[in-house]
């Protein structure tokens, strides 16, 4: 009954247009953030209407949770709005046939109203979405809420499904020099910021779009995953020098790029430091490892106001 209540009040909300107020926690010593920040805009180029999609809803899904269905068959995107008495949704969106799935939160620090666009990436095809909540960031288990699929009609321009995030992430970077984020692993420093923007990626050390560095140029705020790299480089008059990045994994943000293979880098637990440094790495003498590079990719976008 409780429960009930509390969805009731939060339906008063949505429809008097009252949205959760955005907060952060911020300390010298580690970073938290637990609310949404302010996602990119998206202008549909129609309205997209249609039968409804069959929503299929959990038992918390019932007591928590009221979806607006989106279209059975959308063109390459949609929208997902309603009312949640969970802060936190997890949404999972995977095309049906297709292992590798995206894995998007929305962080909107207190239960309220949403309202987010999604524009579709794999193109045309049936598109199988699952929308999960929970009350607490520090909670690992989500209750599912809801479950449909859609038919994507059509293929997405990929000036409007490959949205980049590069500013956000860097300014993120940028204003934890210094500090500790999450629990000072090196993917933290990455996967906070991703889900703070709901970006759109698998959550696993993929980051976004694979660039390959000899045919894109790579720009700052985008992501490095080394694998058991080494370097050598040779120091005239010395010797050689000898780097080992990734034991066997690393993550960091690209901060400046000085030239071929050459970088400012921002990491966390490197060099011993567990907490956000500025390094400068020229990977050009590195003989063996891989280095792959990712564009961070904006997943949910708010619709214009």
């Amino acid at each position: 009954m409780r429960r009930f209540i509390a969805v009731i009040l939060l339906l008063a909300s949505f429809f008097l247009g009252l949205h959760g107020k955005e907060r952060q926690l911020l300390d010298n010593d580690s970073i938290r953030t637990v609310s949404k920040q302010g996602h990119l805009i998206f202008s549909p180029p129609y309205i997209d209407r249609g039968e409804p999609a069959d929503i299929r809803y959990f038992l918390a899904g019932l007591e928590m949770f009221v979806f607006d269905p989106p279209p059975k068959n959308p063109s390459y995107f949609i929208r997902l709005r309603g009312v949640s008495a969970y802060p936190y949704l997890w949404i999972q969106i995977r095309k049906v046939g297709r292992i590798k799935e995206s894995n998007i939160k929305l962080w909107m620090g207190d239960p309220g109203a949403f309202d987010k666009y999604y524009v579709f990436k794999d193109g045309k095809g049936q598109y199988e979405i699952s929308i999960f909540g929970t009350e607490s960031l520090d909670n690992l288990d989500y209750d599912g809420l809801a479950t449909f699929r859609v038919n994507v009609t059509r293929n997405a321009p990929s000036f409007r499904a490959y949205i980049p995030l590069n500013r956000e992430i860097l300014n993120f970077a940028v204003l934890t020099k210094g500090k500790t984020v999450g629990s000072g692993e090196c993917w933290d420093l990455v996967q906070v910021p991703l889900d703070i923007y709901s970006a759109d990626w698998p959550r696993s050390l993929e980051y976004g779009l694979e660039l390959n560095p000899a045919r894109d140029e790579i720009k700052p705020g985008d992501i490095i995953q080394f694998r058991s790299v080494r370097i050598v480089t040779e120091i005239p008059g010395v010797g050689t020098r000898t780097e080992i990045i990734g034991m066997p994994d690393h993550t960091a943000v690209v901060y400046e790029v000085l030239g071929e293979n050459r970088y400012k880098l921002l990491h966390q637990n490197i060099n011993g430091k567990r907490y956000v440094i500025e390094t400068e790495n020229d990977f050009s003498g590195r003989v063996s490892g891989s280095i792959r590079y990712f564009r961070p990719i904006a997943g949910l976008l708010n619709p214009p106001r």
